[in-house]
């Protein structure tokens, strides 16, 4: 189940990412904001920090994962435990205070809740899924860099994708 996936360590935080991708930061600050929907009345809504907290490096591990998960629903169900594990391991090193380390807990598992709903992130992943079988590919890397085109049939090949041109 986790063959996909490995694990890292930035800023003394253990991460779960998606093997084979280099990954451009070396701290946690550096990741950029990643968290909500991109534009529109979700991205206001969705925060980027949980009780000032930054967790931009889980949600670019899962917008990441997204792309290049296989689509079904256990794929989807096990990137978003992933993007969870991911929350609560920058929320149990970075907090320093058990009060709002529990309040933050808390929060990501608000946000786990409203991402693993099929109505909400459930509805984009489905679009996307269906946009790279239109475009004959399972996965393109999240910035842009195509990572291999390919198609249903060749099954093993989705299983260890390979960046384009590295």
């Amino acid at each position: 189940m986790f063959d996909h996936y490995e694990l890292i360590t930035l800023d003394r935080v253990p991460l779960i990412v998606r093997g084979g991708i280099e990954i451009p930061y070396k701290t946690l600050a550096e990741f950029p904001n990643c968290c909500g929907a991109g534009e529109g009345f979700w991205e206001r809504v969705v925060p980027e920090r949980i009780f000032f907290l930054r967790v931009s490096a889980a949600c670019w591990a899962h917008d990441t994962d997204m792309e290049m998960t296989e689509p079904t629903d256990e794929a989807f169900e096990l990137m978003n435990r992933i993007f969870l594990i991911n929350t609560l391991s920058i929320i149990d090193r970075k907090s320093r205070f058990e009060l709002l380390k529990m309040i933050r807990r808390h929060g990501a598992m608000s946000y786990y809740n409203a991402v693993n709903t099929k109505l909400a992130l459930g509805k984009i992943f489905w679009e996307l899924k269906r946009k790279q079988k239109e475009a004959g590919q399972w996965a393109e890397y999240i910035f842009g860099e195509t990572l291999s085109a390919v198609t249903q049939t060749d099954k093993s090949a989705a299983r260890e994708p390979q960046q384009a041109g590295r």
